[in-house]
């Protein structure tokens, strides 16, 4: 099979159940940065200072799979069919901000992003999410998505103390304005 179809050369892409829309479709955008979101979450997930969260790290990547999956469809009995993450997605990432933020040191300033690599990283992971969230926002006129907002909302509130735990666990400096 080849993977290349020769249908997307005019600027055009299917969307779940074969409804044909510009690639600059707000739901094509969130879906793509949720897309590069899940590539960054891999990458964070490869690196050694954070081999004791990987089984954490995929499971993150398995639910944006299915966060993105809402956002490429527009017909919303196809959506009814997709999986979706479930509230305990949420309730986990809130239990694992909860965990780490007990080990972190208070902050009084603005975190500068970067200390280690795997740091860096994250902060990139977050700022995708974040850029990712606000296209979740624009694409919520044309759908139904509380749940997945909560979830990337949540998530970029994770990467941000994974990124400052990665720092003191490698006994980084964290930078400060």
């Amino acid at each position: 099979m080849r993977i290349y179809t020769k249908t997307g050369d005019n600027g055009n892409t299917s969307l779940i159940g074969g409804n044909r829309v510009s690639k600059d479709d707000i739901r094509v955008e969130t879906y793509g940065t949720i897309d590069e979101l899940n590539s960054w979450i891999g990458l964070l997930g490869c690196l050694d200072a954070t081999v004791s969260y990987s089984t954490f790290l995929s499971q993150i990547q398995r639910d944006l799979f299915a966060v993105g999956g809402r956002f490429a469809v527009n017909d919303d009995s196809i959506r009814q069919q997709l999986p979706r993450i479930s509230p305990d997605s949420i309730i986990n990432l809130e239990h694992q901000i909860d965990s780490i933020t007990e080990k972190l040191p208070e902050i009084h300033n603005f975190v500068i992003s970067g200390g280690c690599i795997a740091s860096g990283y994250a902060s990139m992971a977050r700022t995708v999410c974040r850029r990712a969230e606000r296209r979740a926002v624009s694409t919520h006129s044309c759908q139904e998505n509380d749940l997945e907002l909560k979830y990337l909302n949540r998530l970029s509130d994770f990467l941000f103390v994974f990124s400052r735990w990665l720092n003191i666990e490698t006994h980084t400096p964290e930078k400060f304005l």
